[in-house]
């Protein structure tokens, strides 16, 4: 099996969860690639502001992150939760992302408090519009930051929703 994790992080919270996931999804052999959305410019680095563009659903510019969906059994995609809406630039990422042919999307999203039930709502008609079969979501709440609870999260995360079934393997 084969898989991609795609994130944007800001205070690096989503970051740590993307690691803790290719750890995890190695250590099952699977062979696994990480890719790390990154902004053109910040020319704006106020986060009220990166809140506001992402509640009005804004696209940020982003450098190209080139790659073949069809390599992937599965992709994992990761944001922070800002105004219950994913960030401007996994809005730029899934504006320009490759059509899919039905390859598993995992939205994985880290939150100060609450508005992921709205952002994997938001991310999932993305992703199904792009032609991805939306899989499970996991959802991590990080109000005291990255902790040893998370990675339990992760773990049982991958081993119930993504290798629980054989033959999502083949």
């Amino acid at each position: 099996m084969k898989a991609l994790i795609v994130y944007y992080s800001h205070t690096g919270n989503t970051e740590e969860v993307s690691s803790v996931l290719e750890k995890c999804l190695c250590a099952k052999e699977v062979d696994c690639h990480r890719i790390r959305i990154v902004l053109q410019s910040e020319k704006n680095k106020h986060l009220f502001r990166k809140i506001i563009d992402a509640l009005s659903r804004k696209v940020a510019s982003i450098k190209k992150c080139p790659f073949d969906p069809g390599e992937y059994d599965f992709i994992f995609l990761g944001t922070p939760v800002w105004a219950a809406q994913p960030t401007p630039s996994v809005n730029a990422f899934l504006k320009d992302m490759p059509e899919l042919h039905g390859q598993k999307v995992c939205p994985f999203v880290t939150m100060g408090s609450m508005g992921d039930k709205l952002t994997i709502a938001t991310l999932r008609k993305k992703i199904e519009a792009k032609g991805g079969c939306f899989h499970a979501a996991l959802s991590l709440k990080m109000d005291q930051g990255f902790r040893d609870e998370h990675v339990n999260s992760i773990e049982h995360f991958i081993e119930t929703k993504v290798m629980a079934n054989e033959s999502m393997l083949h």
